[in-house]
């Protein structure tokens, strides 16, 4: 892998390879797309990801879906887990009309780094 494998951010801890989400070292429930949706979120702190982006990212074989209610469903499953508000963000910040942004702290590690942080 290329990119950074473990990013953290507040009480998160998101690892790429493993696709978990943990919270204070306790696993998250969260399905494959939400936590595609947050990657693609922390890859880029503070830059709005456009819904076409997510959508290229989310649904890459252009599969038949309602993009529109599906990204929606997508996001807010993302800010449930992560016990966030569309009204107050803390994490993630809509744009109307354009995307998301990720609005905390993002800390990226690769390699022995991720690994270290990983098997705490």
């Amino acid at each position: 892998m290329s990119g950074p494998a473990h990013y953290c951010f507040s009480v998160f801890e998101a690892c790429a390879e493993t696709g978990e989400l943990r919270r204070q070292g306790l696993r998250v429930k969260l399905h494959s797309k939400p936590f595609t949706a947050l990657l693609a979120l922390l890859e880029r702190p503070g830059a709005i990801i456009t819904r076409q982006e997510l959508q290229q990212r989310l649904w890459p074989d252009h599969s038949f879906v309602d993009y529109d209610n599906s990204l929606n469903n997508v996001i807010g499953r993302l800010r449930q887990a992560l016990r966030d508000s569309p009204y107050a963000p803390r994490f993630v910040e809509t744009v109307p009309h354009r995307g998301y942004r990720f609005l905390a702290p993002v800390r990226a590690q690769t390699g022995a780094a991720a690994a270290a942080g990983a098997a705490r």
